[in-house]
């Protein structure tokens, strides 16, 4: 009994600790689910934060490349594959997308392929792809899908409808386009094989024959076209048309087309080889590039002046007898395209606006000597240009035209977008301002005279307007410096005289002009001689005579006057009496003897310049002797007087024989000679602290080889005056050693440069630059950085998009960053892409800028000073801002300048 209740106990026991250890169990599990839910929420409001944040910098400048790589990274490692989706979309509307980016979309959309419907999407997604860039991986994938889908009604017909576009283009890629070729003619021999097979054991009928004649007919074809192709395994393709058939391969001219391709495959093949071995320069491949392009346009040439000389090609296309060079002539042309196409998909070229620009040409050219079927296709090339490098107005302006020409009702729309691109300078707004203008002139005006009253109210409204704001925009962007000739204003005032027959609106405009100049002084004969051709074409003699005597009137200087003088005696011989006549013929004849005498009184003052200073020195000289031969006591001048020690009752105390006064008051200390080194053997060092330890620069220096001596130029207390010298023993080891700019000593930069002057006088060596004051394509102006960003950290940024030659952070004297830096490298194309991909991105809570690298000229204008300050839109960069700051001196009138500049933002002539 007793035995039986301690079992029974232990095993209540038992069922006890069971139950404690599975609440335990159940507890420990239900914080490990709670605690990876907070996890995941927590990921998610980060995921959610991060996108938010990219999503804004995208709604601001939607030309932010890196961003929305960012953007489709973020949402992929996060499985969010419609924001994945979405963001590709709009990326594609923006940019063009590289081989990669297509292939990684396209892999990720067949993943969730189950419809018919989602097999359309993709083929259209492909159909874009292919349009970027010139790839054939690309195209070797779009023909292996569309095979999976040949299964489908017509869908024979449609891998060989995409075979046939592939080889049309990428097919002529000298060293790769042969896989495309041979994807086709296994993929119609594999048809071939069906067909037999499906017949064999049985007697064909006559429908099974035609199906296999067809079918041998096709490949036949192939393999003439890819004979009649240059490249580069054309004798391996001979030797299996051999195999294929060969009789056909014996037939005299197969065998022509192949020996011509083989001959023409060796002329390429040291271009190809050129290619090949600048794979790892950018600057070389973009050389060989352009020597490759050079050759094949000479050919082209050449076939083209042997075949038609001077005459019309279009007359000499019916001319039977030269069917076949014509036909030879086309495919040169083809290639020379498809060379193109190879040179802007490789990632280093893409962004050369020189390259596109060449590119672009040459289709122009070819377009005039032959008028092409194909316009659609050069359209498209100029706007893959622009989607490329959307910083280029003149790209942009070939794109328009060629819209234009081909009757397109997208002009205004890509002008548009033409201005929110991020143009780099004001050049470029003005010129594609012009060209807009003058596209609204063609579009507007062309039929102005037969448009009703109403409607000519209509146009004239919107063409002052648009006049009114390219004005406004190019002064609120660029101040003075947007359009210093006031180059739209005259092509306004000559629209309204000549196509609204408005002269008081013309005269209105010029006045203006007029008014502005003369409040900064630079009003010259140019705008009055303008403003007096434009009275010729469409005012009167009235206005004519009034407006060149206001001329004479307003203009300060002679020879100015003198312009217009003759030009009254030309108006006067015409229109006027005797009176008037005469008036003018004095006046001009009193000018011109002003003028001459001017000259000659400025001849006597320079003869006399020249005399005086040797003539005053012969006077001195026999002055003194005339004061010495006479006893006459001079005074002693400063450096004469001596300044003698007193005693302590004001008597003059007389110096010991040997001694100098001077040198017992201060005792200087003993100088050290140094070996005299030729200049171009120093290095000249400035920025120096007053008090810096001369040990701690001379560490500096001294390790390196051929160092002589470090010189520091001092005051008479001992403090350096804050420059010195470094001498070497030879030219190329101070040449080395400028390496050592901007090392610290005490947390200063050191400014290490050329002595390019003498080591007495430092201010030629002060008033130079040492940095270029021009554009520089290869090297970007980043601003926007965070104090803390050091050399090192910047350069890791930027090597990613190629070869980076130097970084420089520009400091304060005190060694302290402006937030403000230099990237240099080895060529445009890397910086141009660094420029796309970094402008406006976010390091740390700093949002950067970057742009081309385009300091404004030294001692220039205040005002222009100042404009040139203000920031100019980045590639895409949607707001203007001043960097000005905040003046040091504030004043209480406001300057005629400045007048000038609120005069002409408010110019509306309506």
């Amino acid at each position: 009994m007793e035995n039986s209740d301690k079992e029974s106990k232990n095993k209540t026991e038992d069922i006890d600790l069971e139950d404690r250890e599975n609440n335990s169990t159940d507890e420990s599990s239900g914080d490990e689910e709670q605690d990876e839910m907070e996890t995941e929420q927590k990921n998610e409001e980060s995921f959610e934060s991060k996108l938010a944040q990219l999503e804004e910098i995208i709604n601001q400048n939607k030309f932010q490349y890196q961003t929305y790589i960012d953007i489709i990274n973020l949402t992929k490692e996060h499985g969010e594959f419609n924001k994945l989706r979405e963001y590709r979309e709009k990326m594609s509307q923006v940019f063009p997308l590289t081989e990669t980016l297509w292939l990684e979309w396209l892999k990720d959309e067949q993943k969730f392929m189950e419809s018919d419907q989602d097999r359309q999407n993709i083929d259209h997604i492909f159909q874009r792809a292919v349009k970027d860039y010139l790839s054939v991986e690309l195209w070797l994938e779009y023909i292996q899908f569309s095979i999976g889908g040949m299964g489908e009604e017509k869908g024979i017909e449609n891998v060989r409808n995409i075979c046939e576009k592939a080889i049309s283009f990428a097919g002529l890629h000298v060293t790769r386009g042969y896989s495309l070729w041979e994807v086709y003619r296994e993929f119609e021999t594999a048809l071939l094989a069906g067909y037999q097979q499906a017949s064999a054991g049985s007697i064909q009928t006559p429908e099974q024959t035609k199906q296999i004649n067809d079918q041998i007919s096709r490949i036949t074809r192939i393999f003439k076209l890819q004979l009649g192709t240059c490249l580069d395994n054309i004798e391996s393709t001979y030797q299996e048309l051999k195999q294929f058939d060969e009789a056909l391969s014996n037939d005299s001219l197969v065998k022509n087309l192949f020996d011509f391709n083989l001959r023409k495959y060796h002329e390429l093949e040291p271009y190809e080889t050129a290619l090949s071995e600048a794979a790892s320069d950018v600057n070389k491949k973009l050389e060989a590039y352009n020597s490759y392009l050079d050759f094949e346009i000479k050919q082209i040439k050449e076939m083209q002046m042997k075949l038609f000389g001077n005459k019309n090609v279009k007359i000499i296309n019916s001319v039977n007898d030269k069917e076949k060079d014509i036909e030879l002539l086309k495919k040169s042309q083809n290639r020379a395209k498809c060379l193109f196409e190879r040179a802007i998909a490789d990632e280093s070229n893409c962004l050369s606006v020189e390259l596109w620009l060449k590119y672009s040409f040459y289709l122009i050219e070819e377009e005039n000597q032959e008028p092409s079927e194909k316009k659609e296709f050069i359209s498209e090339v100029f706007k893959r240009a622009v989607r490329n490098c959307p910083w280029s107005a003149k790209l942009w302006i070939n794109y328009a035209l060629e819209c234009e020409k081909n009757t397109s009702n997208q002009v205004k729309e890509i002008y548009g977008e033409a201005m929110q691109a991020g143009l780099q300078s004001s050049d470029d707004y003005l010129e594609l301002w012009h060209a807009y203008l003058g596209y609204l002139r063609r579009h507007l005006l062309s039929n102005y005279e037969n448009e009703t009253d109403e409607y000519k109210e209509k146009i004239a409204e919107e063409i002052r307007e648009t006049f009114q704001k390219a004005i406004n925009q190019l002064f609120d962007y660029f101040k003075l410096n947007g359009d210093p000739k006031f180059s739209l204003e005259r092509f306004w005032a000559k629209i309204e005289a000549r196509y609204f027959k408005c002269m008081d609106r013309s005269r209105r405009i010029y006045n203006e002009m007029i008014l502005a100049k003369s409040d900064i002084g630079q009003v010259t004969s140019e705008i009055w001689l303008d403003f007096y051709q434009l009275e010729i074409q469409y005012g009167d003699d009235k206005h004519q005579r009034k407006l060149l005597y206001r001329a004479l009137n307003e203009l300060k200087f002679d020879h100015d006057k003198q312009v217009i003088c003759e030009l009254l005696i030309d108006f006067e011989k015409l229109s006027g009496n005797i009176s008037q006549f005469s008036s003018i013929y004095y006046k001009n004849e009193a000018l011109k003897a002003k003028i001459q005498s001017q000259y000659i009184n400025q001849q006597k003052n320079l003869e006399k310049k020249s005399e005086q200073k040797p003539k005053t020195k012969k006077l001195n000289d026999q002055k003194i002797k005339e004061e010495n031969a006479k006893g006459v006591k001079r005074k002693k001048s400063e450096t004469e007087k001596e300044t003698g020690v007193k005693d302590k009752d004001g008597f003059a105390v007389p110096s010991l024989p040997g001694t100098d006064q001077k040198k017992q008051k201060t005792e200087q200390p003993a100088q050290i000679e140094f070996k005299k080194v030729e200049s171009n053997c120093t290095v000249f060092l400035s920025n120096l602290k007053y008090d810096v330890n001369e040990s701690k620069v001379k560490e500096i220096f001294e390790k390196e080889p051929g160092f002589l001596h470090l010189r520091l130029i001092k005051h008479w207390s001992g403090k350096t005056k804050g420059y010195g010298y470094v001498d070497f023993e030879k030219p190329e080891q101070a040449e080395k050693a400028l390496r050592l700019d901007r090392s610290l000593v005490d947390g200063r930069p050191i400014f290490v440069s050329k002595n390019e002057e003498k080591d007495s006088d430092i201010s030629g060596i002060q008033n130079k630059f040492k940095f270029a004051t021009s554009m520089e394509k290869n090297k970007l102006f980043v601003s926007g950085l965070p104090f803390s960003t050091d050399k090192q950290a910047l350069e890791d940024i930027f090597k990613t998009f190629g070869r980076v030659k130097d970084t420089r952070i520009v400091t304060y004297k005190s060694g302290k960053s402006k937030g403000l830096a230099y990237v240099e490298f080895e060529d445009e194309q890397s910086a141009s892409k660094a420029l796309i991909q970094t402008d406006g991105m976010l390091i740390g809570e700093n949002q950067i800028s970057v742009a081309i690298s385009n300091p404004p000229k030294r001692k220039q204008a205040h005002e222009n000073r100042q404009a040139d300050l203000e920031i100019k839109k980045s590639l895409g960069s949607g707001s203007i801002e001043s960097r000005t700051g905040s003046s040091s001196k504030t004043t209480t009138f406001v300057p005629r300048s400045q007048q000038l500049l609120v005069r002409k933002k408010t110019l509306n002539l309506k």
